[in-house]
Formats: C-alpha cells, sequence, structure tokens
C-alpha cells in the first residue's frame, strides 16, 4: 500500500542533499528580514509618573470641629463651651488634627464667663435674701402667751388696716430697685479696681453708679404706696438718696484731691443710712 504524504509539510526529495533536508535549513529558503521599526517601542509620552510641582509639601492636617466650636460656645453657655474645649483637646492629641488652641482659647473664655456668672448670680442672691429676711421679720406676729400665764391685756385701740394691695405693689417696686441699685454698687466697685489710678475713668464710674442712685429715687417717689408708708419713705429714704446724689455728683465731676477725698467719705455713710432707711421701707 502506497502512503501518501502529508499535504502539511512539503515534499521531500531523497535524492537530495542531506544538508537540504534538515528541518530549519535552506531547504525552506532564506529568513525572512525583520522589518524596519519592528518590535514596537513604548508609546509617545509614556514614561515615570509626572513628580509634584516644586514647592508644593503635604496637605495641611484638618480643622478640629469641636476647637471652633467651644469659642464659639463661650459667648452662648459658657459651660458647655469647657467641656467642648477639653473634648477637642482630647481628639487632637489623638488624631493630630489642628486648632489646639482654639480648643484652649475656648476653655479658658467659658471658664472665666461662667466663672463671671456665677459671681453675679451669688451678689443678686444674696441681696435678695437680705431683703426678703428683712420683710419677713417685720411681717411675723407677735408671740403669744404660754399655757397658765396671765392673758395679755387687749388692746383698746382698733387693729390696724391690712395693707392694701396698691401698698403692696409699691413695696415690690422698692425691692425691685433696691436690687438694681445693689447690683449697680458692685459693678462700680469692679470698675474702680480696673480703674484705679485713672481719675477720668473712676469718674465715669461714679456717674454711672449715678445714673442709677437716680433711677431708684424716681421708683421711691413714684411708687404707689399707704399713707403712712409714703410719709416714711418721704422723710427717710429720699432725703438719703439725695445725700448720696450729691456725693457721686461731687465725685463725678471734681479734680481736686482733697474734695474728693470728703466727698467719699461722706459717700459711705450716706450709702449706709440709704440702704437702712431702703431696708426700713420695703419691710414697712
Amino acid at each position: 500500500m502506497t502512503q501518501q504524504a502529508d499535504p502539511r509539510f512539503p515534499a521531500v526529495d531523497p535524492a537530495a542533499d542531506a544538508e537540504t533536508t534538515v528541518p530549519g535549513t535552506q531547504a525552506f529558503g532564506p529568513a525572512p528580514a525583520q522589518p524596519p521599526g519592528w518590535p514596537p517601542g513604548a508609546p509617545a509620552g509614556y514614561g515615570a509618573p509626572p513628580s509634584s510641582p516644586v514647592g508644593v509639601g503635604p496637605m495641611p492636617a484638618p480643622l478640629n470641629t469641636l476647637s471652633w466650636l467651644s469659642v464659639v460656645m463661650a459667648f452662648v453657655v459658657s459651660p458647655v463651651a469647657i467641656v467642648l474645649g477639653l473634648v477637642a483637646r482630647r481628639q487632637i492629641a489623638r488624631s493630630g488634627e489642628r486648632g489646639r488652641g482654639l480648643a484652649t482659647l475656648g476653655t479658658v473664655l467659658g471658664a472665666v464667663f461662667s466663672l463671671v456668672g456665677i459671681a453675679s448670680t451669688i451678689v443678686v442672691l444674696v441681696l435678695a435674701s437680705q431683703v426678703t429676711a428683712t420683710v419677713q421679720a417685720a411681717t411675723i406676729p407677735a408671740p403669744t402667751a404660754a399655757a397658765g400665764s396671765p392673758a395679755a391685756p387687749a388692746p383698746a385701740a382698733a387693729p390696724a388696716p391690712a395693707p392694701t394691695t396698691d401698698d403692696s405693689t409699691g413695696r415690690a417696686q422698692l425691692m425691685a430697685g433696691f436690687i438694681q441699685v445693689g447690683a449697680a454698687a458692685d459693678t462700680m466697685s469692679t470698675d474702680l479696681d480696673q480703674h484705679r489710678g485713672d481719675l477720668g475713668a473712676m469718674q465715669r464710674d461714679f456717674a454711672a453708679y449715678r445714673d442709677a442712685i437716680s433711677q431708684f429715687r424716681t421708683t421711691a417717689t413714684t411708687a404707689s404706696l399707704s399713707p403712712d408708708a409714703r410719709q416714711k419713705v418721704d422723710a427717710d429714704l429720699v432725703p438719703a438718696i439725695d445725700r448720696v446724689l450729691a456725693d457721686l455728683d461731687t465725685l463725678s465731676t471734681s479734680s481736686s484731691q482733697s474734695r474728693l477725698s470728703a466727698a467719699a467719705d461722706r459717700l459711705q455713710g450716706d450709702s449706709q443710712a440709704m440702704v437702712t432707711a431702703a431696708t426700713t421701707a420695703v419691710g414697712g
């Protein structure tokens, strides 16, 4: 049986030289020439990633939100500012964010404003407590006779009428004005400590306190009081207020050291007399 040649391979002549029958030799012809530009090079523009521009460093760390929020809250709710500032400082220490100075500022402002608010509240409460205690002491009834002791004789005169509604309203107005005077006195004392040595600033402090005393005088002269209470106010409280006003006029206008010292001494005694008269008027 004759074996047919595989058509996928070229025919080989057996008589040919062995050198021409070795695969991969010149039997298949010369090797084709490599075309120019092969293998292809890298595309144009392709290379290492571009470097950062000269002079441009890393992006700064973000600003901590609670740090600036603590500064804002110091002017709104000061105790909250203290908490936010402390929390912000801990977050910054852990995350490396910016805003440590703002957190410290918010904590300090919150503490200062909180102390100022507490001090003002204490002053007002002390003054209100003193006035309330005076009113209660004036309205406590006299003690009754103990069992087995001789009964006190009944008074011959008719009992005094109960205070009217207008009288109670007037006393409440005097109490409110008296508390405002106490707050103004505390403010004047603080301002004088800050302006010590500055005569012009100290005189302005005295003038501001005089305005508060003048408003209290207006309240004392216009409050609705019973005839007996009105007589006491006009006879004792209003003249005491006028003496304090005269002392403050001298302190706020005079530049003589001797007059200032004398007026300051008078102001201390006249202020005490005004407080006593006001306490009596409020308590009845």
